[in-house]
């Protein structure tokens, strides 16, 4: 009880006391064990004698200045941090994790329960240690994104996470359970959740809506189903100020197989001329095997403009619940693992990747292998050893999803020099711009990673080289608005192309229609018809047109003269690689 205040001590340990002075710039380090929190477990605070009456613990300020924070460092193996029943603001940082190299998992805990944390920084996560949100948290008017979490397990379960600068949560990095459910995400600055390299996140029952970027965005990150499918669905996505769901096309299946668990992801008030025109868009889409998002009501799609709303098309997507046996086979190994039968989902992913080697089903099945290590024995040599015995096709999913895994497997080892070594390889070849991005980001963690734990010895060939956690944060938040400007700038240009192509008219039509389209500069023109599966029907235009208005007549027939049957068909604008898309119904 009563209030402890942080000080300075002008005198030695051990003198009289008397002499202290506030100062702005302190904080309060837990160490080795050491121990700070407000009670014991939550029990202890439904069983106190005032209950619900009991008095709130208040952490803050009293000058005009946010103070540095808590910080638990190198805390004991599954050592609890209660904070129970707190108001909590004008701190920097609450954080718990290690600035030494372990040889075992320590996993402490830090419990937050029936806490608000307003007008404050943000909650740090790291170091394969556990976050317990529960029992109606609130994080309101912070000065950061309020809950980020890096390689560790988590609970945040019936939080409201509103009105803060940056995102809602941030999420790096796979670490056994990690799961965010019956949540309110709403009216913050960034995106809602910003997820990143993690496999099997469980995300359910939570509202995301009218933040003011965008909902959800997703990198190099699968969504798993645990036994129900509602371990990944119910969740509300709506009306937020970018794309509702915004992700890499390998990290895009929110597929469901039960109505009562389905997503509900809207936005029926888009800007057409902004980023908030997109209902969905998965960038680098391999244009063979569709996004599986069937079993959600996703809207709008009542009329052939609504379809435009969707990158790069509607027809990437497959909203109909036509599954897959490689995709059947894949969710049931999730499942495998989520009841904790590894052998069982061992084995189901292992066969994915041999019957379906060359599908994105096979490159996530391999993140299902490397999810079992980390849940099991954690023999990653052995992983390394079956990845690299898999001669998939350069080029295709699984080629680059096991380079991916095999670096992280050497990240999981704090094997951080070889991870670097391998990250840089990426970086001075870059398959693509955006595979640059994901390894900066990825060898500024290990580089951090190294500089805490004091293994910076020896040259060492490092594009990023952050030490502290605030240049990691800054380096880090630099790389990944640099990857999601440059995945918005392909959203855009096709943005700025759907303007330039006009609906066909008539729509519907019998047996002919007319595409008008306008070209700002003359450029080389690709004008194709796609039927309803994503087939090529027709060819209607390949050639050099100059700048002005152009139209384009489709009579109806496939590229071998034959009458097409009456049903959707879209079109497909390309100029110097920008693409545009329309789509049409035939009626007879």
């Amino acid at each position: 009880s009563g209030r402890v205040h942080t000080t300075y001590e002008s005198i030695p340990p051990g003198g009289n006391a008397g002499g202290e002075r506030a100062i702005p710039g302190d904080r309060i380090i837990a160490r080795n064990g050491g121990i700070i929190k407000t009670g014991d477990y939550w029990e202890d605070y439904l069983n106190h004698p005032d209950y619900p009456n009991v008095p709130v613990v208040e952490i803050t300020s009293h000058g005009d200045y946010n103070w540095d924070g808590i910080f638990i460092e190198d805390p004991l193996q599954y050592q609890g941090f209660w904070f129970v029943n707190c108001d909590i603001s004008g701190i920097q940082t609450l954080s718990i994790g290690d600035t030494r190299d372990h040889d075992e998992n320590n996993m402490a805990t830090l419990n937050l329960c029936e806490t608000d944390m307003h007008d404050a920084g943000h909650v740090v996560v790291m170091d394969k240690n556990y976050l317990q949100v529960t029992n109606n948290c609130t994080f309101t008017n912070n000065n950061r994104t309020p809950i980020a979490i890096y390689e560790s397990r988590f609970n945040v379960a019936d939080a409201i996470i509103e009105n803060n600068d940056g995102d809602g949560i941030m999420i790096m990095y796979e670490e056994g359970h990690q799961r965010v459910m019956d949540c309110q995400i709403r009216n913050n600055n960034g995106s809602g959740i910003y997820v990143y390299g993690v496999i099997d996140f469980h995300f359910f029952r939570n509202y995301v809506e009218t933040n003011d970027h965008h909902g959800l965005v997703s990198v190099n990150t699968s969504f798993g189903r645990g036994f129900e499918d509602g371990y990944r669905a119910s969740n509300h996505i709506i009306n937020n100020g970018g794309i509702e769901y915004f992700g890499m096309a390998d990290s895009y299946d929110l597929s469901i197989n039960h109505s009562q668990s389905m997503n509900y992801i809207h936005d029926l008030d888009g800007d057409s001329g902004r980023l908030d025109h997109y209902v969905l868009a998965a960038i680098n889409w391999d244009g063979v095997y569709k996004i599986p998002m069937w079993g959600n009501d996703i809207r709008p799609q009542e009329t052939p403009e609504d379809t435009l709303r969707y990158f790069p098309m509607w027809s990437a997507f497959n909203f109909e619940g036509l599954g897959t046996p490689r995709k059947e086979k894949l969710d049931e190994g999730f499942a495998a693992l989520y009841d904790e039968n590894y052998e069982q989902a061992d084995v189901l992913f292992n066969e994915v990747i041999g019957d379906y080697p060359d599908t994105p089903e096979a490159a996530i099945a391999a993140n299902g292998l490397y999810k079992v290590e980390i849940a099991t024995n954690q023999n990653f040599s052995d992983l390394r050893e079956f990845l690299l015995s898999l001669t998939p096709p350069e080029g295709t999913p699984l080629h680059k999803g096991v380079e991916d895994i095999i670096t992280r497997t050497f990240m999981k080892e704090n094997d951080y020099n070889v991870a670097i070594q391998r990250l840089e390889e990426v970086i001075a070849n870059p398959p693509s711009e955006h595979e640059m991005l994901m390894a900066l980001i990825d060898e500024a963690y290990c580089h951090f990673q190294l500089a805490k734990y004091n293994n910076l010895a020896g040259p060492l060939s490092c594009t990023v080289r952050p030490t502290t956690i605030t240049d990691f944060q800054r380096t880090v938040g630099d790389l990944q608005s640099q990857l999601l400007t440059l995945a918005e700038r392909k959203v855009i240009q096709n943005l700025s192309m759907t303007q330039l192509v006009h609906q066909n008219y008539p729509n519907p039509f019998n047996p002919s229609t007319t595409i008008a389209f306008d070209l700002p500069v003359a450029s080389s023109v690709e004008l194709t018809v796609y039927n309803i599966a994503g087939q090529k029907t027709k060819t209607l235009l390949n050639e050099y047109r100059e700048s002005g208005s152009h139209r384009v007549t489709w009579h109806g027939a496939d590229n071998s003269g034959q009458t097409v049957a009456s049903g959707i068909y879209f079109y497909q604008l390309k100029t110097e690689g920008k693409t545009a898309t329309g789509k049409m119904l035939l009626l007879k």
